[in-house]
């Protein structure tokens, strides 16, 4: 259903336009647990920060694609697209980020653009970082709300392995049994 309404968006962009147009779609949050199979754990799948939770698919096409049916293996994070759809469309990043540079670390965002045209060349991503929380949004205890526990885990990945770390869940101390 969904590659049949992008595939309908996609015709409906006159080709004129289209032939200077860079598509990029990208998948979320990683495979539904009701589609995982054996031998993978259908508990490290979507919304988690195992890998079946975090490796999604990114599909992209058009002028800036050089390498058709092509595979990319190199490590890159969703945060990329904004540095990415800066260098593509040339926007200026000067009033956003301070010296106008997405590599002084100020903001977590590389650049992917230039694996459109090689998909051997190298992210100049070393590791990605997620993390997940439960209830969404809940890095800490909300003191108005009070859960009486939150679960909030992290991932960190150089592309062959992964360090997670669970954090757990904490109990409210505060609450009255």
């Amino acid at each position: 259903m969904l590659d049949s309404e992008i595939g309908n968006l996609i015709r409906s962009i006159r080709p004129g336009t289209l032939r200077n147009t860079t598509v990029l779609i990208i998948g979320d949050n990683g495979t539904g647990k009701k589609v995982v199979e054996p031998p993978f754990d259908p508990n490290h799948a979507k919304d988690t920060v195992y890998e079946l939770g975090t490796r999604v698919p990114l599909i992209a096409f058009g002028p800036m694609v050089r390498r058709k049916n092509s595979t990319c293996d190199a490590l890159v994070s969703a945060v990329d697209l904004w540095a990415t759809v800066a260098e593509l469309t040339g926007a200026d990043t000067s009033q956003v980020i301070p010296g106008g540079d997405c590599s002084d670390g100020i903001l977590d965002s590389r650049s992917f653009a230039h694996l459109l045209a090689d998909p051997t060349a190298g992210s100049g991503r070393e590791q990605a970082f997620v993390q997940s929380f439960d209830p969404i949004g809940c890095y800490l205890p909300d003191p108005t709300q009070r859960p009486d526990k939150y679960e909030h885990n992290r991932g960190n990945t150089e592309g062959r392995f992964k360090n997670i770390r669970k954090l757990g869940q904490l109990v409210d101390q505060n609450k009255e049994e």
